[in-house]
């Protein structure tokens, strides 16, 4: 080869490579280390502090009423009843497995990382694990969706936070249960808890890929000046019976008075893994949003996180990131992907018919009760689920750039 281009070559083989190493993210489990933390500080695998940017997978294991256009039927089983009544339990029983399939893939794993992203936060329904109604009845399938978003993750260069959204019987009055949080009332709701959580933690001890575990989405125990010591109660509980199986991940623990003392941060316990985490929505976008926060993290010496927030504008999105990242906080937002809106990192349109979907979950929730005329036809029911699996998987979907942007991530 002459020597010019011999050089040349040379050349621009460099410059290729300079390029790849631009573009490519890092990929953080190049070493054997786990995430642990120093102080205020979450610290990487290489021992540098680790500041976390993520994304929630809402709606993939735990489905909300609200991100399918749904004002009455907002739990996962009022949802799945509104099917049922459509279509029949075994049409409802596929759509189901069809959607954990083929909502949340390989390709929007690679997406999230492509933008800069270097979290997942993952909610999941204890009933993936054991079913409500057989206690003590163990089934793979919480496993092996989770399994296939992990490798997922790893060979992308993702952290992924296993949140549990949904309890046994419910830790909160919201929408993702029956409206009541029994959790912290019934030592049996609790002892549930406890081995799932259990179970979950071993076979992940050994995972790099897994940061840690965010024990209990948005617990709400009854009202009164208990309400705090009861959180501490169970949260201790459930973060001892991780720590007989697992003692390299990171928990993730929240409160429900910041104000008031924590026994389980005060006692500085579980070998310096506790992270305190947090949600905020529909507040000025400010530090003072999240002040109250910054103090208990601060009191007890640890590292905090946004574990949600969003549902917004792409100006407040960027300005409550921007009042985040000066306060050093680390971030995930809710949600990667949703049906017809411009608060998510992808979107998709409405399926055919789904507006008599929409339209029948308003009538009483009583199925004897209702209107036949406000039942569309099996055909169309049929039509809508199937359109509306068809328009969520990745290749139907777009990117809602400035959403991403408001997030200093790369469309």
């Amino acid at each position: 080869m002459p020597p010019l281009i011999r050089t040349t070559t040379a050349v621009l083989a460099m410059l290729l490579g300079v390029v790849q190493a631009i573009s490519r993210p890092h990929n953080p489990f190049s070493g054997d280390g786990f995430v642990t933390t120093r102080g205020r500080e979450i610290v990487g695998p290489n021992g540098k502090a680790l500041h976390l940017r993520g994304i929630n997978l809402g709606g993939w294991l735990v489905p909300e009423g609200y991100m399918f256009g749904f004002s009455k039927a907002i739990a996962p089983w009022q949802i799945r009843q509104t099917f049922k009544e459509l279509v029949g339990t075994e049409r409802d029983n596929v759509f189901w497995r069809n959607w954990r399939d083929s909502f949340i893939t390989r390709d929007d794993i690679r997406y999230i990382r492509s933008t800069g992203m270097n979290l997942v936060r993952v909610p999941f329904d204890y009933r993936l694990f054991t079913p409500e109604e057989h206690p003590g009845t163990w089934v793979g399938i919480g496993f092996e969706l989770l399994d296939r978003v992990v490798a997922w993750s790893r060979q992308a260069g993702l952290f992924v936070l296993l949140d549990m959204h949904a309890a046994p019987c419910g830790q909160n009055p919201w929408n993702v249960d029956y409206g009541n949080s029994y959790l912290f009332e019934d030592p049996v709701c609790l002892s549930r808890t406890v081995e799932v959580w259990r179970r979950i933690a071993r076979h992940y001890a050994q995972n790099h890929a897994v940061i840690g575990y965010d024990i209990l989405n948005e617990p709400a125990p009854a009202d009164g000046e208990g309400r705090q010591a009861a959180l501490d109660a169970v949260n201790e509980k459930i973060a001892a019976a991780i720590s007989e199986v697992d003692q390299k991940h990171l928990l993730f623990l929240t409160s429900v008075q910041p104000d008031a003392p924590s026994e389980i941060f005060a006692k500085g316990r579980f070998h310096g893994k506790l992270v305190y985490t947090f949600h905020t929505y529909w507040t000025e976008p400010t530090e003072q949003a999240f002040a109250k926060h910054l103090q208990f993290a601060e009191r007890y010496n640890v590292p905090i996180f946004l574990g949600e927030s969003g549902e917004n504008t792409d100006d407040w999105g960027r300005s409550f990131r921007l009042a985040l990242e000066r306060q050093d906080v680390g971030w995930a937002f809710w949600s990667y992907k949703r049906m017809s809106t411009a608060a998510s990192m992808r979107t998709f349109d409405k399926p055919n018919y789904w507006d008599e979907l929409v339209d029948y979950q308003q009538t009483p929730s009583n199925p004897f009760a209702k209107p036949k005329k406000a039942m569309p036809s099996s055909e169309h029911a049929r039509a809508a689920l199937e359109g509306l699996l068809r328009n969520a998987q990745f290749e139907n979907t777009r990117q809602n750039t400035g959403y991403i942007e408001a997030l200093g991530m790369r469309p």
